[in-house]
């Protein structure tokens, strides 16, 4: 069950993945959100699969009012007690979000980084960013690409190289839905985030924009 096993990893060490944000999150934020013209000035942001806080509370650093989903209840406790060292508030909420309904409003930002699912619910969670996504809002995201898998990585990442994705996944996902997409692309890179996350990486990173 994917809510113990995150439970236990989160358990077991500090921060997993560091209490520093995803730098795809943090930059695709300040570049396309920030730096864009007539930005809210009260952005909502929710962030899925946020586990232990990370980039929710950078978000929130920012100005924003941010709410973290997650099924691990371990995870969240833990970006609570970061987002109170850090200062700032977070919603947090434990919430499945790809088979539950969410009560929230739509967003103008929602964030994901390495929210990874069997390949049957793949469209679910390519679904749930868009419907939790308002109109003229932002999606950012970055995954695991299956050459992380080909290439022998070992920088993080499911072992199922089903359950990665792919760029091409990602527009037949978002196309002909009103979405303008701005990034989608399989890039390599370094990963410096925590135990968790650590060294070369092939990923796929991904910014859309609602129609």
């Amino acid at each position: 069950m994917a809510e113990t096993f995150w439970d236990n990893v989160f358990a077991k060490h500090d921060y997993h993945y560091g209490t520093e944000p995803n730098e795809w999150i943090r930059s695709g934020f300040l570049e396309y959100v920030l730096a864009g013209d007539g930005a809210p000035r009260e952005v909502l942001v929710t962030e899925l699969a946020a586990g232990e806080g990370r980039n929710a509370v950078w978000l929130a650093e920012q100005g924003c009012v941010v709410t973290a989903v997650d099924l691990s209840a371990t995870g969240l406790e833990k970006a609570r007690a970061l987002a109170a060292q850090r200062g700032v508030a977070v919603q947090m909420v434990k919430r499945d979000v790809l088979g539950q309904p969410t009560d929230h409003p739509a967003a103008h930002v929602v964030v994901s980084t390495f929210f990874h699912v069997d390949p049957q619910r793949k469209r679910q969670l390519f679904h749930a960013h868009q419907a939790l996504t308002r109109s003229g809002g932002f999606v950012i995201a970055e995954w695991f690409h299956p050459d992380q898998r080909a290439g022998g990585y070992s920088s993080g990442g499911p072992h199922d190289a089903a359950m990665l994705i792919t760029p091409e996944e990602v527009r037949n996902a978002f196309a002909g839905s009103g979405w303008e997409i701005l990034v989608c692309r399989r890039r390599e890179r370094d990963l410096n985030e925590g135990a968790g996350h650590h060294g070369e990486a092939v990923v796929t990173q991904f910014i859309g924009r609602a129609g």
